[in-house]
């Protein structure tokens, strides 16, 4: 890209070659699959001589812009989806009836594992004592009731690991927090795409 919008700038136009093709032309002139530079210069300007390129279309502005915000956006996802399964491995370890109360990663199930993540965080607890702790995470208002009794109820029978619950606290925590951040890191940027979208 580098090179491309200098030869722009300088009015030096610019094509590509599809590799595919250089690749099947070479072994036409030999018929040996040899490569090295010289034959592959000589290769690409024959195809270029013949017509056979791409023009490259070159983003400018705002188009630019979108590109590169929608490239972002795209490894911010994938990062997320990493997180998340992540937290999905935590859980099967050490709490694995988490996934039988809650079905995704909403502000409830997150609240939970940031409070309660080990089963043995609920033993002793009521519903209503838990329902003021998650409370304290941002944005949440109203846990759902129903879920955070389901939840006491099976953690009471898990079956998950109870050895190394120092390091795993540690662990899920920082997994939480960095799946907020995703998930906010995400928003702000839609945020900027539409705003650029509406601007064209």
């Amino acid at each position: 890209l580098n090179l491309a919008y200098f030869l722009e700038e300088h009015g030096i136009p610019l094509v590509m070659v599809n590799p595919a093709h250089v690749c099947r032309s070479k072994e036409l002139d030999d018929n040996l699959p040899t490569k090295h530079d010289a034959k592959d210069a000589l290769v690409i300007a024959r195809l270029a001589k013949d017509g056979r390129f791409l023009v490259p279309r070159l983003l400018h502005e705002i188009e630019a812009d979108l590109r590169v915000g929608s490239t972002l956006k795209e490894k911010l996802r994938k990062e997320q989806t990493a997180v998340k399964n992540a937290i999905v491995r935590w859980t099967d370890r050490y709490f694995p009836e988490f996934w039988t109360v809650f079905r995704d990663l909403g502000k409830t199930a997150l609240s939970v594992l940031e409070w309660t993540p080990l089963p043995a965080d609920m033993a002793g607890r009521t519903v209503e004592e838990l329902l003021e702790v998650y409370r304290q995470s941002k944005g949440m208002k109203c846990p759902q009731k129903a879920k955070i009794q389901a939840l006491i109820n099976t953690a009471k029978d898990s079956i998950g690991v109870t050895e190394g619950t120092a390091m795993a606290r540690f662990e899920i925590a920082a997994l939480v927090r960095r799946y907020r951040q995703l998930e906010a890191e995400i928003a702000a940027l839609d945020a900027e795409l539409k705003a650029l979208v509406q601007t064209t």
